[in-house]
Formats: structure tokens, C-alpha cells, sequence
């Protein structure tokens, strides 16, 4: 088993990432830095609390930012380069269906869309000539940033999220997407929160993540180095309440992920939420082999609603 390199600067986290609960449970000590590649050791966690589970200790901001930058192509084996373009290991046009398909309900001719975490721009161009909606994606890597300008004409905002929301805070948007993104902040909730200042009134936010609860691979390869957080349900329902969102659509379909449809709260207020902390199963699996009787976690929802 390989371990992370000392160049990479890690932190330890204090306290859980969604709720501030301080108690955890360690439930894997592997994960993968390339995609399917050898395990390296890593440790995740979970709150006691809230039931989100998360890598620590993890790296820091400074060190995720540097690897999107420069290495997040080469180093995940998702593409490749042939002279100067880069070229995509695998046929993308079932997941930019799966986003438009999502979207279809909410979206008309015209509207804004942003995509965040853009990668080389095969989604983003997809949706625009689908709603023929004008469409502008955030990606930090600049290789795949001129990527997705230069081949699909896409108006692309070469930086990180934190860069984009000091400089371009006056924006609103129809919809926006997050299609595996969510995962990699460390801070989920604040994210979301300022991704939530950028929705038009009865806008949409996309997301789609890995389900940590209902995921078919072995455990040291569900967890990831760029997976600063692995979301349930559970975890979700509770990270959007806290950002003032709430889940209006759930693709029931997509077992190994948690793909759903999100507005802001006042939006959305006749409208059911279709995430619950409640709907764990009895007896539930968390991240393969923490297993939790429903009693246990009935108990930690009552406490967690006292403090909240």
C-alpha cells in the first residue's frame, strides 16, 4: 500500500465539516489517489452526530488548489494528450444526458447556466446547444480551461471558486451545476451557501455525488484523496439545511450515486423535500462494514436536532 507524499501538506480536522461535532468513528484507513490504482493509506471518518464521513486528516486548501491546477488531468488517468490537445479516455455523452435530462424541467431557451468544475467542457457545451441557453463554466485547471474555450467555444472562468466569487459576486444564474464537485470542498455547506447567492429566484442547483451508502466498490477504492467529504443522504439532507437549500427531485435511478435537484428553501416551500435523515433503512451499512442499528441512529438525529 503506497502512502501520500510528504509533499503534500495535510491538516487534521477538529471538528465534523457539516455540523461541528467534534466525535468521530473511523471506518477505512485506504483510498486511491488514481482513478482504480493502488490503494494508498488514508484514513476516513465519521461524525457521530450527523453520519458525514470525511478524510482526516486531509490536504490543505493550498495543497488541493496547486494538484487542480496542475496535475488533476495527468494524474487521475481520466484523459490523455495527443500533440498539443488532450483527449478523453472515456465516452462522456451518457453522464451530459443525464445532466440535461435532470435540468429539462427547469431550464428554457435563453437561460443562464453556470457549471462549476467545467474539466475540459464536453457538459457544458452539451447543455448550451441542447437548452440553447447561454452557459459559462468555472475550471481551475488551466490546461483544461483552454481545453474547453479553444475546441467548444465556451466562455470559461479559468479559477477556482474562491477566486470567482470575489470577483464576479454581482452574477445570477437559472441553474447551476455541480456534476461530482461537491465532494471535493472541504467546507460543503459554505459552498453551497454562496452557490445559493448566485440563483435567480426559483433557480436550480444540480448535484450530483458518489452515495456513500449504496456504492458497489471495495472500500479502498470508494475513498478518495480528492474526496475531502463521501456524502449519504443523511449527510446531504443535513448540509443542505444548513445552507438554506432544499432537495426537490431525486433521481431514484442511480444507485451508486446521489444525483438530485436542489432550490433554496423559500423557493421550494410547497414543495416536499425528498431527502430525509430519517431514511436509513434498519439495519442500515454505512461505508462498508460500520454498521448501525436504527435505534443508534434515531438517537443521534434527536440530539442532533436539539443542538441545531
Amino acid at each position: 500500500m503506497k502512502t501520500i507524499p510528504e509533499t503534500i501538506e495535510m491538516e487534521s480536522v477538529k471538528q465534523c465539516p457539516i455540523c461541528a461535532h467534534t466525535t468521530f468513528s473511523k471506518i477505512a484507513d485506504k483510498g486511491i489517489v488514481e482513478k482504480a490504482g493502488e490503494p494508498y493509506a488514508m484514513t476516513n471518518v465519521i461524525c457521530t452526530r450527523c453520519s458525514c464521513v470525511f478524510l482526516n486528516p486531509r490536504p490543505t486548501e493550498n495543497g488541493y488548489a496547486e494538484f487542480y491546477k496542475t496535475l488533476y488531468v495527468s494524474d487521475r488517468g481520466e484523459s490523455t494528450r495527443e500533440g498539443e490537445g488532450i483527449v478523453m479516455n472515456k465516452d462522456t455523452s451518457k453522464k451530459t444526458g443525464s445532466i440535461a435530462l435532470a435540468l429539462e424541467p427547469h431550464i428554457k431557451k435563453g437561460d443562464r447556466i453556470l457549471v462549476i468544475g467545467g474539466g475540459l467542457g464536453m457538459a457544458s457545451a452539451h447543455l448550451r446547444d441542447y437548452f440553447e441557453a447561454h452557459v459559462e463554466m468555472i475550471e481551475p485547471s488551466q490546461e483544461q480551461a483552454g481545453h474547453a474555450s479553444n475546441k467548444y467555444n465556451l466562455e470559461v472562468h479559468n479559477m477556482d471558486w474562491e477566486t470567482f466569487t470575489k470577483t464576479h459576486s454581482e452574477k445570477k444564474y437559472d441553474a447551476i451545476v455541480m456534476h461530482h464537485v461537491l465532494e471535493h470542498f472541504p467546507h460543503p455547506v459554505t459552498m453551497l451557501t454562496e452557490a445559493r447567492s448566485y440563483l435567480k429566484t426559483n433557480g436550480v442547483l444540480y448535484i450530483e455525488v458518489p452515495d456513500a451508502n449504496d456504492y458497489k466498490k471495495p472500500k479502498a477504492h470508494f475513498f478518495d484523496l480528492l474526496h475531502p467529504i463521501s456524502f449519504s443522504p443523511s449527510s446531504m439532507f443535513w448540509t443542505l439545511h444548513y445552507a438554506g437549500l432544499k432537495a426537490i427531485w431525486k433521481n431514484e435511478n442511480k444507485k451508486t450515486r446521489l444525483q438530485i435537484i436542489v432550490q433554496k428553501a423559500e423557493d421550494a416551500q410547497d414543495k416536499q423535500n425528498i431527502l430525509s435523515a430519517k431514511k436509513l433503512g434498519t439495519p442500515i451499512t454505512v461505508c462498508y462494514g460500520l454498521y448501525r442499528t436504527m435505534w443508534e441512529i434515531a438517537y443521534n438525529i434527536k440530539n442532533f436536532k436539539k443542538a441545531a
